[in-house]
């Protein structure tokens, strides 16, 4: 259950948290936490909190502040991220190192108990750019929310050990690159 090297056993995961949909673009990205710093002033609450309990799916009442929070303060470097026609799932992975160019998935477990869900009415905007402008093998996505808060990833358009990051990424960028 936790081999996340296919697109098989990660659709499944994201199945039984009740974060799948009908179209399921699930990709690898890493946390941007130099931007994600700037831009919420809530990450360093969050941090100084510690972990707080985790749900599994959208639980309903729990607001996007907690959820948003949840993330910010989160130990996790990567996440496995799930667009669908519903909204956005959000699933930490443990393991990995910055200092890796590339996810390798024998290194990174699934937290599946940390799974959280966003829909679109809780989401303003979803953004894809060029890292930077000499790099368009590596893409920053931000995801706002209705609330203000943002929360920033890189994902690279291609993971070596990933087979799925590759068209997943590709619908993503289609939809959101501007």
């Amino acid at each position: 259950m936790g081999d996340i090297s296919t697109y098989e056993n990660v659709l499944e995961m994201f199945k039984q948290a009740n974060c799948s949909g009908e179209h399921n673009n699930i990709f690898v990205a890493v946390k941007d936490i130099s931007k994600g710093a700037r831009a919420n002033s809530t990450i360093i609450g969050g941090a100084l909190g510690g972990m707080v309990g985790y749900t599994v799916g959208m639980i309903v009442g729990e607001s996007i502040e907690s959820r948003t929070n949840k993330i910010a303060s989160c130990n996790s470097i990567y996440y496995l991220i799930n667009q669908t026609e519903h909204g956005i799932g959000i699933l930490p992975l443990s393991g990995g190192s910055m200092l890796s160019s590339c996810a390798n998935p024998e290194k990174l477990s699934p937290k599946i108990e940390e799974i959280m869900f966003f829909t679109y009415q809780e989401l303003q905007d979803i953004e894809v750019k060029n890292f930077n402008m000499l790099n368009t093998k590596v893409q920053s996505v931000k995801i706002t929310f209705t609330d203000g808060k943002k929360i920033y990833f890189n994902a690279n358009v291609k993971e070596k050990f990933l087979p799925y990051q590759e068209e997943c990424f590709a619908n993503f960028m289609q939809l959101y690159k501007k």
